[in-house]
């Protein structure tokens, strides 16, 4: 039996073209009653909602923020890679309270300039490029307060490994 999808992914760009690729996708898949798509700057999106329980009364489904930014190749200096990657942390620390975070990059350096502790990593291969998927359980104030009024939801810092052996040749 099939389940209901009773939420909503919200994608974002600041590029043009980026949003228009992602629109033509959707449409294409035909999914725009789940998905909406549209260009923003990082600093200008909000938290589109909070916690909501689900129809059949299952518990509160906290909201999802997947991102796989520049890693440097698409803009034209580190600094701008830097600055961006410390915007995602400040954006992600003050808008998200209550989410949880995935962010994908092979930029480990840019990585760092996030800011945040992530409670989980992960190495994997994203085509090509060795890249880290690490998650951050987002909150308001400090860790150490997280920490001490959430026990069961910290994480030791783990890390992961994905097999880099490709299932099939890559070339052919």
């Amino acid at each position: 039996r099939e389940r209901a999808f009773e939420h909503h992914i919200y994608g974002s760009d600041a590029g043009y073209y980026a949003v228009q690729a992602a629109l033509k996708n959707v449409q294409a898949a035909n999914q725009q009653r789940f998905i909406s798509v549209r260009q923003i700057r990082l600093e200008e999106i909000k938290q589109p909602f909070a916690a909501q329980s689900s129809s059949e009364g299952n518990p509160a489904v906290l909201p999802l923020v997947m991102m796989n930014p520049p890693y440097g190749e698409r803009l034209a200096q580190d600094k701008n890679v830097l600055q961006l990657y410390q915007s995602i942390g400040t954006s992600l620390k003050h808008q998200f309270a209550g989410a949880t975070a995935w962010i994908i990059s092979s930029n480990e350096d840019a990585m760092k300039s996030i800011g945040l502790k992530p409670s989980q990593k992960v190495h994997l291969l994203n085509g090509e490029l060795d890249c880290l998927f690490c998650r951050y359980d987002l909150f308001s104030g400090t860790h150490k307060d997280f920490k001490t009024q959430h026990p069961s939801t910290e994480r030791k810092n783990e890390s992961k490994s994905v097999s880099t052996k490709r299932p099939y040749n890559a070339k052919g």
